[in-house]
């Protein structure tokens, strides 16, 4: 592990970079799961002590809000991936392995745009460059090249012509969401940009309201991040298989159930993500 100090003008202080080859994602990574397939959870509090209509009602009014909300996010995250592959000099640098210039590229963008993670990889998957903000309160990066992401639906989508391929994928910190665009010069792809939030900002993103609570689950059912502080509840929310297939094979529908959590009572909403 290498440490080097680097002054960036625009925030007038020293940021500290650590090259983590080997750390950025892990060989056994928990599997990349497709944005139609992953799983959002969202626990409304049953204020009335049963299931009401008008209560059922708000609870999947939340739903919908949610889901226009994740249908923006993957919007942006899928445009701001393709802004940077449109960025003068970046295609011609992933082209001719131009280290020095991917870094500055990337490194900007993703400080001017208050972005978590961006990676470059060339056309056989090999990770050219990529820049990791640890926690998204973090202002130090970490740096990471030689990463094989070959295997990577993600990356055989995008480098296949897929625009916004999108999914999970384990980092040093924990498990992020990705999306993947292709690079491409003169109609050839040549490699992809991939952009990563940290999942703590994308339920801040999707929340709607203070009165609920949201969870993210992965292609297991086992639940991933959830505005929940509590162990015993993040344990408790996990979705059993009978239930996780009826969400992901329900044709639009959105189940609905009862729970009772630390000895409260809640509603509960599914919906794909």
């Amino acid at each position: 592990m290498t440490e080097q100090a680097n002054t960036s003008k625009k925030h007038q202080q020293s940021t500290r970079f650590v090259s983590m080859r080997w750390r950025f994602i892990s060989p056994l990574f928990i599997g990349v799961l497709i944005v139609a397939m992953g799983g959002a959870y969202l626990l409304a509090r049953n204020f009335a002590g049963g299931l009401e209509v008008s209560q059922q009602n708000i609870l999947l009014q939340n739903v919908r809000s949610i889901d226009e909300r994740a249908d923006a996010l993957y919007v942006y995250h899928r445009n701001e991936a393709q802004r940077v592959t449109f960025t003068v000099g970046f295609a011609d640098a992933l082209r001719d392995g131009d280290t020095d210039q991917i870094t500055q590229i990337l490194e900007t963008w993703l400080r001017s745009n208050g972005l978590d993670s961006l990676v470059a990889t060339d056309a056989t998957g090999i990770e050219i460059m990529g820049v990791l903000r640890p926690s998204p309160e973090d202002e130090d990066l970490t740096r990471s090249i030689g990463t094989d992401l070959s295997g990577q639906s993600l990356f055989t989508e995008a480098i296949n012509g897929e625009i916004g391929a999108a999914g999970y994928l384990t980092t040093p910190n924990g498990v992020m969401l990705y999306t993947a665009v292709p690079v491409t010069t003169d109609d050839e792809i040549i490699g992809t940009v991939l952009i990563g939030q940290h999942l703590s900002q994308t339920l801040k993103d999707l929340q709607t309201s203070s009165t609920a609570h949201l969870a993210l689950y992965g292609p297991d059912g086992s639940t991933l991040q959830s505005t929940f502080d509590a162990a015993e509840i993040r344990e408790a929310i996990g979705i059993s298989d009978e239930l996780f297939t009826q969400i992901t094979t329900g044709s639009g529908q959105v189940p609905v159930q009862s729970l009772e959590l630390t000895d409260v009572p809640y509603q509960s909403a599914y919906s794909t993500f």
